[in-house]
């Protein structure tokens, strides 16, 4: 019969589509169309003849399947016959011979290939190591999908080792390697957003990244975890009291808007921020200079000091002060002392304060 129609029908055994799966008949199929010249079948028969399966095993039988299919230009059998020379399977171990059929395999698109040559030019096994060379067939096989080689382009642009360093980039590999199953991949992806490195510190999903990579099986995580979870719940506290302290300050500037108040409202009705609130408004894009422009003495005074009592003012602007000096006291970055030698010196604190899918393998 046709040798397609073998080749067809050894699959269907293979896989047990519309007939009892059976490897011997597989096997046979796959031979019959190999004598007839298929070199999809050819290749094939050498997976069964390498596995041993519906046949006995013959790992050189399996190389010679995979030599006579790689030179018809079956990247698969590519694949597996540089897979054989490199570990000695069936035949002389030989990395020079792998490395020239890993790249035919690997020109014709195959990742599994281009992976394994980045291999070799990092290593320097049968070739010699270039970095530059293993970094552009890595991030072939990474683009064309090969988890590993996702994680390993990562850490490339995270090193700057054969490419230019780019957390950013680098960070995105993480992710596409994460998101692909990768159990490392996790752990560096939430170590990202844990350190902000070439994302934005995002400590929800660094304990997302995190916990993933623990269930993962990666050793470790609980502390890593541990503090992520600790740093998390101390920014959605600080989120809640800035959403609270935002509240009563737009309620504050509306009372003080008011004719009917003017002279009226006392010190009490300042609604002064906690420590988690400042915080939080000075980790904000323009936290530092904002927090400034509404808690500066003078220019409290000048906006809201016709609204309050003339008996409350002094009252009122000692909070204004106590608040400057904790905003001072927790800017880390010195921004508000940058500020401070144009708007004049911060005041002085008051006394009282304190981040088929790749094909069939054999080897």
């Amino acid at each position: 019969g046709s040798v397609e129609a073998l080749y067809q029908l050894g699959g269907l055994y293979a896989e047990g589509r519309g007939v009892s799966r059976s490897a011997i008949k597989a096997t046979k199929h796959f031979k019959m169309a190999a004598e007839g010249g298929h070199r999809s079948a050819l290749y094939e028969y050498g997976v069964c003849l390498g596995n041993g399966e519906g046949a006995k095993q013959d790992l050189p039988g399996a190389v010679t399947c995979f030599s006579q299919a790689a030179e018809g230009g079956h990247r698969g059998a590519q694949h597996d016959l540089a897979m054989c020379y490199l570990n000695g399977i069936g035949v002389l171990k030989n990395p020079t011979a792998a490395v020239k059929w890993h790249l035919r395999a690997a020109k014709q698109g195959l990742a599994s290939s281009q992976f394994r040559l980045a291999m070799c030019y990092m290593q320097g096994e049968g070739v010699r190591q270039r970095p530059p060379d293993a970094f552009n067939w890595m991030l072939e096989a990474a683009n064309n999908g090969h988890t590993e080689a996702k994680f390993l382009v990562a850490q490339l642009y995270h090193s700057g080792q054969g490419v230019d360093k780019c957390e950013a980039t680098a960070a995105c590999y993480f992710a596409q390697a994460a998101e692909a199953g990768h159990a490392e991949a996790a752990k560096h992806y939430g170590i990202c957003f844990a350190e902000g490195i070439g994302v934005k510190v995002d400590w929800q999903m660094a304990v997302k990244w995190l916990r993933e990579a623990g269930k993962r099986g990666v050793k470790g995580m609980k502390e890593l975890r541990g503090q992520a979870e600790k740093a998390l719940a101390a920014q959605e506290k600080q989120s809640t009291s800035h959403a609270e302290h935002e509240a009563a300050w737009n309620a504050f500037v509306a009372q003080a808007s008011k004719e009917e108040n003017v002279g009226k409202l006392t010190a009490s009705n300042v609604p002064v921020p906690n420590d988690h609130a400042i915080r939080a408004i000075m980790a904000s894009e323009n936290g530092p200079k904002a927090i400034r422009m509404r808690w500066h003495p003078d220019k409290f005074q000048s906006k809201f000091g016709r609204a309050i009592a003339p008996n409350q003012l002094e009252a009122a602007l000692k909070r204004v002060n106590e608040v400057m000096y904790r905003v001072n006291s927790a800017d880390g970055a010195g921004l508000l002392g940058r500020d401070a030698k144009t708007d004049g010196p911060a005041p002085k604190p008051p006394a009282s304060a304190g981040r088929r899918k790749s094909g069939r393998s054999s080897v």
